[in-house]
């Protein structure tokens, strides 16, 4: 019966592992997982134009010609592109070459037409080409493709080309010069464009003849292989090949290759409302247990419950799991019932989370931010004192009216702590109305929350907003203030940086040393007992009262979403790519005494 079994199943393994294909970047030497290159993948590499980016782009198209399709897109002029495949021993009459192999040439106008009708555009033209799956596709001057000005559109563009390579099944590997702005180096790149490439790789010029091959990461079919620098030699022949003769990381000793990136371990509060888990995901019982449990993970997924109460005891396992497990770990924070404060959630994402999610959402919803982190390294950097973090993040107790001079001491030490954080806050001055009294506008005002306090001096009211981003600023006053802040209030000057609120603090205790300021806090608070007095004798409401109508204050909105149509595809579009026109070339060698008509026939035959 076994017998029977296997005859079965011999030929769809045989099937299936003949359908796999792998192609090869074609760096000699290099650890064979840095080397492969994989269907349905793309990947980046950074490199300036010369022999050695020459001898990557025409070293893969010699070595995979038998394993498949390659496609090569080159910006370079037709008859340059042929001259080379030549001399990097791709013989242009074979067979196979001309079975598989189609070049393109991009026009000088490339950029402008890219422009115009987007990146969908050289997509669909190669599609009219019919490529057979699982092909190989090379294209150099990608940075072309992008533009780098818009950082959102740049995303965009990134996801519709991997998109692309995914759903086609075809292997893209896209080779750009390095930018030169500093902002969007090799790390900066892998948090922008995370989870849209499979690897990212930057060949670095030492000098005519040395290279550095610096990887960030490179998917494999085992994990990801994280970064380390590979030293690379051009030998006199224009092949780029490892160099032995300098000190690198071996793939044995020392390589990391992740195998635990499919895997999830949530802490049991993180998922207790979820009737089903998928049978990969482990569950723990708290943060001591994670932190057992992830000692030897490099780029699993890890989900810890948000507690407000616990928040300290929360940020300091994150900072130890990034320490311990490295950049490729993925840690969410799933938040309870309260959602976290913006200065808690900042803190937990400056220790080292990936991510802060809502309870709320369904389980598809959280299995979707775990899908938008794959590929994801962690790239901000670990504060180098926690403590002083966590003390940065901690507001203090005060609240509501203080003293002037308590006010400006609150305030120096909130916006001293704050840069640590790198924590939003706000210093407001507000004018009063002639007719508007001080004490009045102070009754009025009501702080709840920790670390916001108020003052007033000289007809003006103080406002100290800890944890308070710009755009929050008109919503909070509105909140504070049980009086519409323009029937009190002239205007308002608003400080949201460090060098202006200090500024105003500095003012203001200029004018306190040559006016001091009256200490309001006795009399609001013979104003608050009065007040309970007053409502202690005020008549208890009937029993029955007659109900009211409710008054609606906003007329009831009506929820329309109509997506704009898609326009209809313009089928002149220019061609975005030229098909390389024959040439004539002399092939010599030992065996071949006669001249060869050299020709790539339209369509790449």
């Amino acid at each position: 019966m076994n017998k029977m079994i296997q005859q079965l199943v011999r030929p769809i393994q045989s099937w299936l592992k003949k359908e796999k294909k792998t192609y090869q970047l074609g760096i000699a030497g290099l650890p064979n997982h840095l080397n492969a290159l994989l269907p349905h993948r793309l990947y980046m590499v950074f490199a300036m134009k010369g022999l050695a980016r020459d001898s990557i782009f025409f070293e893969a198209i010699q070595r995979n010609l038998k394993t498949g399709t390659v496609v090569a897109i080159s910006d370079a002029k037709p008859e340059q592109v042929l001259k080379s495949l030549v001399l990097h021993n791709v013989m242009l009459d074979d067979e196979v070459t001309q079975k598989h192999l189609n070049i393109f040439s991009l026009p000088t106008d490339f950029v402008e037409l890219v422009k115009k009708f987007g990146i969908k555009a050289i997509l669909n033209e190669l599609e009219s080409y019919h490529l057979p799956p699982q092909s190989l596709c090379l294209l150099e001057g990608a940075e072309k493709l992008f533009q780098l000005q818009d950082r959102e559109l740049l995303r965009e563009q990134l996801k519709t080309l991997s998109r692309w390579f995914r759903e086609r099944g075809h292997c893209g590997v896209l080779l750009c010069e390095p930018l030169p702005d500093e902002t969007q180096q090799l790390p900066v790149l892998a948090e922008t464009w995370r989870g849209e490439l499979a690897g990212m790789a930057e060949l670095v010029e030492e000098n005519q003849r040395q290279f550095l091959w610096k990887v960030e990461f490179w998917r494999t079919e085992d994990g990801v292989a994280l970064g380390h620098d590979y030293p690379l030699l051009l030998n006199e022949s224009g092949y780029l090949a490892l160099d032995a003769f300098r000190p690198y990381f071996k793939y044995e000793e020392n390589e990391k290759v992740a195998h635990d990136s499919e895997w999830v371990i949530a802490t049991q509060i993180a998922v207790q409302d979820e009737s089903w888990l998928p049978p990969h995901w482990t569950t723990v019982a708290n943060y001591e247990a994670i932190l057992e449990k992830c000692q030897t993970l490099h780029t699993a997924t890890v989900i810890l419950h948000a507690n407000r109460d616990q928040i300290q005891e929360l940020a300091k396992t994150i900072y130890l799991l990034r320490k311990q497990c490295g950049k490729a770990l993925k840690i969410l924070v799933r938040e309870g019932k309260h959602a976290l404060r913006y200065h808690y959630e900042l803190l937990l994402l400056r220790v080292g989370a990936n991510l802060v999610v809502s309870q709320n959402p369904s389980f598809s919803r959280l299995a979707s931010a775990i899908e938008s982190l794959r590929g994801q390294l962690f790239q901000r950097s670990l504060p180098a004192d926690l403590e002083g973090v966590l003390t940065a993040a901690m507001n203090s107790d005060i609240s509501g009216y203080v003293a002037v001079p308590q006010f400006i001491e609150h305030a120096r030490v909130s916006i001293a702590k704050s840069r640590e954080l790198g924590l939003s806050q706000a210093l407001i001055q507000l004018p009063l109305l002639p007719h508007i009294p001080i004490l009045d506008a102070l009754q009025v005002c009501v702080l709840s929350r920790s670390g916001d306090i108020v003052t007033a001096h000289r007809n003006q009211i103080y406002l100290f907003l800890f944890a308070c981003r710009p755009s929050d600023i008109a919503g909070v006053l509105s909140r504070v203030f049980k009086q519409p802040v323009d029937s009190l209030f002239s205007g308002e000057i608003r400080g949201i940086d460090d060098l202006t609120m200090l500024e105003m603090v500095a003012d203001l205790e200029q004018q306190l040393r040559a006016d001091p300021a009256v200490d309001y806090t006795e009399l609001l608070q013979k104003q608050r007992e009065n007040k309970a007095v007053a409502n202690q004798t005020t008549p208890a409401p009937a029993e029955n009262p007659t109900p009211t109508s409710p008054t609606r204050q906003f007329a009831m909105l009506q929820h329309i979403f109509e997506p704009a149509s898609s326009s209809a595809v313009n089928k002149e579009l220019p061609k975005m790519m030229t098909k390389a026109r024959p040439i004539d070339l002399t092939l010599r060698s030992e065996n071949r005494k006669k001249q060869a008509d050299l020709k790539i026939e339209q369509g790449g035959q």
